[in-house]
């Protein structure tokens, strides 16, 4: 036999060994087309795992960011020296004019709005002792905000409301929410004719009940 015959037998017999070897799948794919108590039935294979959802936050959680917490405001805590406010909150906290040391005043955060106030800080004998808040997208401790209905207030603090008639509103409401820990602070809603949160705020009382503010 010649080398050029011997190498086109062995090149033929090569290819007909190749022609009758299959590469087996994967072990996944396998598992997907075998089932082992039905053998020759395709199967779907197994779901991958999904990732664990994130935990909820306590029901009286503070927002992220500038955070408004039972105790207080951005870290700073109710009954102490208000300066830190000045730069805790985020664009500072300013008054609208001098004011004479130890009277009742509010910072408000700045910019303030041109209607209204926004967010504001009082602090009386140069303590911080409550924050008024009629901006929507600031959240109370609980998520009560701005805009909300007495309603959903009522659900979200549920067992821990009492409801008093507004002073200058016919038809209006107080929603004077206390701690879940039974801390001091409390959290007051006004609440319009219509059943909605114009405006709330937190601190310590005698000051969070105080209708006028600083009047």
């Amino acid at each position: 036999m010649t080398i050029r015959r011997f190498l086109s037998v062995f090149a033929f017999a090569a290819a007909l060994a190749a022609c009758g070897r299959t590469e087996a799948p994967p072990a996944s794919t396998q598992a997907a087309l075998t089932d082992p108590e039905h053998p020759g039935e395709q199967v779907a294979p197994p779901a991958e795992p999904t990732a664990e959802p994130a935990p909820m936050p306590p029901v009286d959680a503070p927002a992220p960011g500038a955070a408004i917490a039972w105790t207080g405001v951005a870290g700073v805590a109710f009954g102490t020296a208000p300066d830190a406010l000045r730069t805790a909150w985020p664009g500072g906290a300013l008054p609208d004019a001098p004011v004479a040391p130890g009277l009742c005043h509010f910072l408000y955060a700045q910019p303030k709005p041109q209607d209204g106030y926004g967010v504001a800080f009082m602090v009386e004998g140069d303590k911080f002792v409550r924050v008024d808040v009629e901006a929507p997208d600031v959240i109370a401790p609980g998520g009560g905000h701005a805009g909300m209905t007495a309603d959903a207030i009522r659900a979200a603090y549920a067992g821990r409301i009492e409801e008093q008639p507004h002073k200058y509103l016919e038809g209006g409401k107080y929603l004077v929410v206390s701690p879940a820990d039974g801390g001091t602070a409390r959290l007051v809603f006004e609440v319009d004719a219509a059943g909605n949160v114009t405006g709330w705020r937190l601190g310590l009382p005698p000051q969070v009940n105080q209708v006028e503010g600083c009047a």
